[in-house]
């Protein structure tokens, strides 16, 4: 800092200053008068606070005005009757304003007008109580709605993080799209006007081996996350809740996860609970012979969700069904190599027994029904369910696995240079591979067992698969090789039928990436059924940058199919545009979603991202978003507008940029006639 005049005493450190400058990066404080206290904290009188250089010429672009201010050794600042101004203008009043200068002002401030919402506004203030362990309190008001609150706190350090979340609202006029007998309903659920989330997440690495995760995420009613949470439901529309403990060491995990159902609108898979041990695959007794086993014990029940209305017509919903399951796969390899070709023959034995089961099957076509009979919002469909029944009694399922995998790699390399490309040599290996998979049928019938997950569909499998990777490298400008161009292409015969494959012909796969910079990167998945000879699905994304733009694109074509089945205990299978092996219903799909980001002057820069459906007519914008953003030097402005799900949002945003995270917000929603 820096003064005119001080007077005061040295041996107590309290001074006297008349008017001053203090600096205390990011913030430039100028006051008429100060006085330094013994306790090294710092009062003045008349005050200026701003981010910006100009506030010392006497024309800032912002700053805070205010009567009384104390900065508090720890760097805790406090400030009275204060008053924000923007060009001197002032904008508003705070009575008292409490921060600290190295971590921002933390105030949340949005507002706007929407048409469920009407006039709302949000009003909130980060905090914490030490480097470990931060809070948020907050206050919304929505015309149309009544009033809400909530508050977050987050702890993380070494070992542990986690967080919980929570949200509380008076709904005054809860969404409904139908009366039944008198009574308001939102779909198939009544309504809820005491609404709320309890959201939490904890991991603790208890030692270097031992790791607890716990997670709940328990709200009021169906519609909370989709209307005021729709990051959260995007990326996940019913959440579980778990408690999980896993022992890992460098051969061998053990864990025991509980993970029941805590919201009655859910359909969950419970956990009640399950004990996991699993070797890894390593070397049995010091031999060449590899040995790898997976084993579940577990208690699970299908818990389907529980509407207040009927399905249409009155159809049948699905039933809840539960038993007790052991899993127990063990898989034997014995690694050989000759002449540069590897051979590794396998063998593998698997056993699950289930304490209940149905006399009445439920085949594949019935089960995929029964999967999409069960909506999770909607007024309900059509579709015809086929419940289990309990009356099959115990059943156990003894399989087995034989097959191999041989491959060889090939290698060559060439002095190719680029420097447009970052190419320094390019070295190719190429990989040749051949799986063979033989599971003979099972004892046990996969109609009448209970289906959870994939080990309860098990089926007989009698499948090749030949394929080629092949990775081209090339050196960066530390010489370290890395990978400039992927692609791994497959296709699978079928030298048997199951229920739900032919003999024959089954798919072609490819996988590329090539990305020979950073500011390049594309990628390319297709999958060809050879069978029927039509494509079934692809995808095309790109990332470009060139100078100060910026581009992503990402196109994705699905046809009306129905997935392959192919399954194994002991070969991890790359599967395309699927992670399981039941044998899904795709439905015909195609999207594509570009987005933009340039500047329009060193201090203006404008995004744009589109997303279309190109089935619907006109091929209209699914969505669509434009921002534009105002580099003001030590604050920022932008202005953005979107569409999506046919409503209509306006949004102003400013904020301060050595605080990018303290935003003011306003915007308006309206839908879209």
């Amino acid at each position: 800092w820096s003064a005119q005049k001080i007077t005061g005493n040295l041996e107590n450190k309290e001074f006297d200053i008349g008017e001053n400058i203090i600096r205390n990066s990011p913030w430039i404080m100028s006051n008429e008068s100060g006085k330094h206290h013994a306790d090294g904290s710092f009062s003045a009188k008349k005050i200026r606070l701003s981010t910006c250089e100009t506030l010392l010429k006497g024309r800032p672009d912002w700053h805070l005005e205010a009567k009384t201010a104390l900065l508090e050794a720890n760097d805790d600042l406090t400030i009275k009757h204060v008053f924000v101004k923007f060009y001197n203008i002032p904008i508003f009043y705070i009575p008292r304003l409490k921060t600290n200068v190295k971590k921002g002002f933390n105030y949340e401030l949005r507002g706007g007008n929407s048409t469920d919402w009407g006039t709302w506004v949000h009003i909130g203030k980060k905090m914490e109580f030490n480097d470990q362990i931060k809070y948020r309190i907050y206050v919304q008001y929505r015309a149309k709605r009544g009033i809400a609150g909530g508050f977050d706190i987050s702890l993380k350090t070494k070992k542990s993080n986690g967080y919980i979340e929570l949200f509380g609202m008076d709904d005054t006029d809860p969404l409904s799209d139908r009366t039944v007998s008198g009574e308001p309903y939102n779909g198939r659920y009544a309504l809820e006007d005491e609404r709320f989330r309890i959201n939490s997440f904890y991991k603790n690495a208890l030692t270097d081996d031992l790791t607890v995760r716990a997670r709940i995420d328990h709200s009021s009613d169906n519609d909370l996350l989709f209307e005021f949470y729709s990051g959260d439901y995007n990326r996940l529309r019913e959440p579980v809740s778990y408690l999980d403990f896993s022992y890992l060491k460098n051969t061998y995990e053990v864990s025991l996860q509980y993970q029941p159902k805590v919201n009655y609108f859910y359909s969950t898979i419970e956990k009640l609970p399950e004990l996991k041990v699993d070797r890894f695959r390593s070397s049995l007794l010091d031999s060449e012979i590899l040995y790898e086993s997976k084993n579940s014990l577990a208690s699970l029940r299908n818990n389907y969700r529980e509407p207040d209305l009927l399905r249409p017509g009155d159809l049948e919903e699905n039933d809840t069904y539960a038993t007790d399951r052991f899993d127990s796969a063990h898989v034997l390899y014995y690694p050989m190599e000759a002449g540069g070709i590897h051979f590794v023959p396998r063998v593998g034995a698997r056993v699950t027994m289930y304490g209940d089961s149905s006399s009445t099957p439920v085949n594949t076509v019935q089960l995929r029904n029964n999967i999409l009979a069960d909506e999770s919002r909607g007024n309900g469909n059509s579709i015809i369910t086929s419940p289990y029944d309990n009356n099959g009694g115990s059943e156990a399922r003894f399989a087995h696995e034989l097959g191999f995998e041989l491959n060889t790699r090939i290698f060559n390399q060439w002095d190719f240079q680029s420097d447009f490309w970052n190419i320094n040599g390019i070295r190719h290996n190429l990989k040749p591979y051949f799986i063979y998979t033989y599971i003979p049928e099972p004892d046990a019938d996969k109609d009448n067992l209970y289906y959870f997950d994939d080990t309860d569909r098990m089926d007989e499998v009698n499948m090749m698969r030949i394929g080629i990777r092949q990775d081209f490298l090339t050196k960066n400008a530390d010489k370290e090789m890395k990978d400039f161009f992927t692609v791994d292409s497959f296709f699978d015969y079928y030298l048997s039928d199951n229920d739900d494959l032919e003999e024959g012909n089954g798919d072609f796969g490819t996988i590329a990436r090539i990305y020979p910079t950073e500011n390049l990167i594309c990628s390319f998945e297709y999958l060809y059924d050879l069978n029927e000879q039509k494509t079934k699905a692809y995808n095309v994304g790109l990332d470009l940058k060139i100078s100060e733009l910026t581009m992503t694109a990402d196109y994705i074509k699905t046809n009306t199919y129905l997935q392959n089945y192919y399954d194994s205990f002991a070969v991890d299978y790359i599967r395309l545009f699927s992670s399981s092996a039941f044998p899904m219903a795709f439905s015909e799909e195609e999207e594509l979603v570009i987005g933009f980001s340039m500047p329009l002057s060193k201090s203006v820069e404008f995004k744009t991202r589109h997303r279309w459906d190109l089935l619907l007519d006109d091929n209209e914008f699914a969505s669509e978003r434009y921002t534009l953003t105002k580099d003001m030097k030590c604050w920022s402005w932008s202005v953005e507008y979107r569409v999506n799900n046919n409503t209509e949002t306006f949004q102003y945003m400013l904020f301060i940029n050595a605080f990018p995270d303290s935003k003011i917000k306003f915007k308006t929603i309206d839908e879209i006639d």
